[in-house]
């Protein structure tokens, strides 16, 4: 296959981009096929464990202070340098292909030997998060930032990205890792995110502490809970039987 540049591929005609929609939702249809609307876009990364630069992370491009105002949240507000991260941190080290020399190649065999972070899924306890909820109705007090649903990025769908990074504690608390990627799951009921945490804190079961709030206004920490990564555990469709969907006559 030759290899092209960008510029070399041409913009494909959208003008019948309506009209193929609405055919696929129509042919669609018999098997369970239904429009979910663009908010369930950054829900779906979260569940199936694909971090999601510019919504659940930013690009090292991105290192502007003036940037930061207006493309990131959470409790890792204050560096901008927390809303980005190594291919390990978030799982995404199996992506990179070593048998040829590439920029930073160098740096990333010395992460690869070292780097003690990596992805999980965690589960956020929803007695917490009723707290931040609460918060917005006691009369004199300011409220604890409010959680956009069903994606902390949701905004991204508006116009811009962001990204929401908060910072994860053990119960000694001991600052072991990132959140990022928080949603809503509607079929699940909860509010799940990614994580990328240490290694001594990534068993099944653990419970952790995510601080929830912009610094410089109250913040809570959020009990949550780390299961499997990642959390739509269903059958990955690299080695999937097509011919096992059930056809119509």
């Amino acid at each position: 296959m030759e290899l092209k540049y960008a510029s070399e591929y041409s913009i494909p005609d959208i003008e019948y981009a309506k009209e193929d929609f609405k055919k696929i939702i129509e042919v669609g249809a018999p098997y369970g096929i239904r429009p979910i609307g663009m908010m369930a876009y950054l829900m779906n990364h979260t569940e199936g464990g694909f971090a999601q630069v510019g919504s659940n992370f930013l690009s090292a491009t991105g290192l502007d202070a003036d940037f930061v105002k207006y493309s990131s949240q959470g409790s890792g507000d204050e560096d901008i340098r927390n809303h980005v991260f190594n291919p390990f941190e978030i799982g995404l080290g199996h992506c990179i292909i070593w048998n040829h020399d590439f920029r930073g190649k160098e740096a990333l065999l010395k992460l690869k030997e070292t780097e003690t972070h990596d992805t999980v899924t965690l589960v956020w306890n929803p007695e917490d998060l009723g707290k931040v909820y609460a918060s917005q109705f006691v009369p004199g007090q300011e409220n604890i930032d409010q959680m956009d649903t069903p994606a902390a990025g949701a905004q991204a769908m508006l116009g811009h990205f962001v990204s929401a990074i908060d910072w994860v504690y053990d119960k000694d608390d001991n600052c072991i890792g990132r959140a990022y990627g928080r949603t809503y799951s509607y079929y699940n009921r909860s509010m799940l995110s990614l994580a990328s945490l240490d290694v001594k804190s990534r068993e099944l079961g653990t419970e952790v502490y995510v601080l929830w709030g912009r610094p410089g206004t109250p913040q809570i920490k959020i009990r949550a809970t780390v299961v499997p990564f990642p959390y739509n555990q269903h059958i990955s469709n690299d080695g999937f039987d097509v011919e096992t969907i059930p056809h119509l006559n």
